[in-house]
C-alpha cells in the first residue's frame, strides 16, 4: 500500500463524473487507492463506487453551517458517528472571517467531544486561529487526535501543534503564488503528514479540470523528494492515514 497514493481530503459530490472511464483510468494509472470524502450535504454519504475505495468523514463547517445552513446538524453528526457511517468528524474549526467566533467555538467543542467519544479524528478548517484552536485542544481536549485540513501555517504554529496529536494536510495552498519552502521542510521533519486535494466535484464540468487538480498531487510529491526520498515520502502518508483514520 506504501506506493499508493491517497486523497486525504476531497468533496465527491458529483456521483457522474465519479462514473467517467477517462478520470477513473487516470486514477488507477497513477495508483489513486483511496479517498477521504469530506460530506457537505447528507446526500453524500450516498457517494460510492465499486472501483474505488471512498471513505467518509463529516462536520459542521464554521461558514458552511452558519452562512449556507448544511441540512444536518449536531444530532444528526452524533447519528452518523455512533452509526459508523464516518471515520471521522471535520472538517470544522474557526474563521475569523466571520464576526461570530464566539458561536463557532461552542460548535467546535462540541463536535470535538463527539470525536472523542466515538475515537475519531477532527479534521480541522482554520482561517487565521491556530493559536485560538491549539488552545482549545490543549486546554480541553489533550488527547483528541488532530489533522490540520488545508495548512497555512508557519514553524511557529507547527512547533505550537506538535506538542499535541497532531497531522498536517498539504495542498495547493503551499504552493499558491509564493512557495512556502520553510513551512514544507518543517512538516516533512514531522513525518506526520498527508496530500489532499479538497476537490469539490459539483464545481467542474470538464473532466480534463478534474484531472488537473489531481496531478497536483504528483506536482506536490516530486517536489518534495528534492529534499526526502519518494519511497519514504508515499511510505509515511501511508502509515499517517492509517495512524489517523484507522485504516489500510
Amino acid at each position: 500500500m506504501n506506493n499508493y497514493l491517497i486523497d486525504a481530503h476531497c468533496h465527491l459530490n458529483k456521483q457522474e463524473l465519479l462514473n467517467d472511464e477517462q478520470l477513473l483510468s487516470f486514477w488507477n494509472t497513477h495508483n489513486f487507492s483511496l479517498f477521504i470524502n469530506s460530506v457537505i450535504n447528507k446526500s453524500d454519504l450516498i457517494i460510492k463506487h465499486n472501483k474505488l475505495q471512498i471513505r467518509h468523514i463529516a462536520g459542521l463547517h464554521p461558514y458552511l453551517f452558519f452562512e449556507k445552513k448544511q441540512d444536518f446538524d449536531l444530532e444528526d453528526l452524533f447519528y452518523m458517528a455512533s452509526n459508523g457511517d464516518i471515520i471521522g468528524i471535520g472538517e470544522c474549526g474557526l474563521d475569523k472571517r466571520f464576526n461570530n467566533i464566539n458561536d463557532q467555538i461552542s460548535l467546535f467543542k462540541e463536535q470535538v467531544a463527539i470525536a472523542l467519544e466515538f475515537n475519531l479524528p477532527i479534521v480541522i478548517h482554520c482561517v487565521g486561529k491556530y493559536y485560538e484552536i491549539a488552545k482549545i485542544i490543549k486546554d480541553n481536549f489533550p488527547k483528541a487526535l488532530i489533522l490540520l485540513h488545508g495548512f497555512t501555517g508557519n514553524k511557529e504554529i507547527i512547533q505550537l501543534f506538535n506538542k499535541l496529536n497532531t497531522y498536517y494536510s498539504i495542498s495547493f495552498r503551499l504552493f499558491n503564488k509564493h512557495l512556502n519552502i520553510e513551512t514544507l521542510l518543517n512538516i516533512l521533519k514531522t513525518e506526520q503528514y498527508v496530500f489532499e486535494t479538497d476537490i469539490e466535484l459539483n464545481t467542474f464540468t470538464d473532466i480534463d479540470d478534474v484531472i488537473s487538480k489531481y496531478q497536483q498531487v504528483n506536482h506536490f510529491i516530486n517536489y518534495l523528494s528534492e529534499f526526502q526520498n519518494i519511497d519514504k515520502i508515499l511510505s509515511i502518508q501511508s502509515k499517517s492515514i492509517k495512524s489517523i483514520f484507522n485504516i489500510l
